[in-house]
């Protein structure tokens, strides 16, 4: 049984990712006009597929719906925010989600029950630069860097193990570089997109992260985009495996200021 619940429990709480700051954005904006701001809460309905493995147990195959994540769901927190001045950028992306599982064995000696906290944050900040930029499209340069980190804490009860905890816990960061562009289709719909790669054996033996979307501006301060989006990632350091490809449909809200 603990075989198969934890890596699920990891690969559920991995599974609501994060998009990127500099991506979800509105309309193109003027070269060399100043400051501009931007904030976009998302929501990112992913499913995974892969390999995981954690507290030395063997790889476990996972297979995770976007409803198996929203079954175990517990809190979280997604947001991106961007700083421009004319062709230059910097953006964040900020994606904290904890689920709670919890797994009967009413056959094992060593527990009743077995329950387990996984908390994931995913972390990623860049910069930009733009080798083109207009009122109507702009095309971008990207460079920085994405943290990862999983903490999953086991609760037991019942058995000969009542009331004991375990924990394990990884944390890494992967460079991150990559091109990502916007263009505008009439003066309310805009398409947009990206395409990244990182990790490079630094940590991650490698990432890969693409993104297209559409967008549709009623005004200069708020847009709303709807998109496709995958992630895949290579990870593995003494007996912790994550091996994933995460995908789904992306829906932002974008405030411009």
């Amino acid at each position: 049984m603990l075989k198969k619940l934890i890596p699920a429990a990891i690969a559920l709480a991995a599974a609501m990712p994060m998009a990127n700051a500099a991506d979800i954005a509105g309309p193109p904006a003027e070269p060399d006009s100043g400051w501009s701001f931007t904030f976009a809460p998302y929501v990112w309905a992913a499913g995974m597929d892969g390999k995981v493995a954690q507290f030395g147990l063997p790889e476990v195959e996972i297979d995770a719906s976007f409803g198996d994540v929203l079954k175990n769901f517990d809190i979280g927190l997604m947001g991106v925010g961007e700083a421009r001045y004319g062709r230059f950028g910097v953006a964040t992306d900020l994606l904290w989600v904890k689920l709670r599982a919890e797994q009967n064995t009413p056959l094992g000696r060593l527990a009743d029950n077995v329950e387990a906290d996984v908390e994931t944050l995913m972390f990623t900040a860049v910069g930009s630069y733009s080798l083109f930029l207009d009122e109507t499209a702009s095309l971008d340069i990207v460079a920085g860097g994405r943290l990862w980190s999983v903490d999953t804490e086991l609760n037991l009860e019942g058995g000969d193990l009542d009331g004991r905890t375990a924990g394990d816990s990884e944390t890494w960061v992967d460079p991150v570089v990559g091109v990502k562009g916007r263009a505008n289709i009439t003066p309310d719909f805009y398409m947009t997109g990206w395409g990244f790669v990182g990790g490079f054996d630094v940590s991650s033996k490698f990432m890969w992260d693409v993104m297209g979307g559409l967008g549709y501006a009623p005004s200069d301060s708020f847009s709303i985009i709807a998109g496709y989006r995958g992630v895949g990632v290579d990870y593995s350091d003494d007996g912790f495996v994550y091996d994933v490809v995460q995908h789904g449909p992306l829906l932002g809200f974008v405030f411009n200021f």
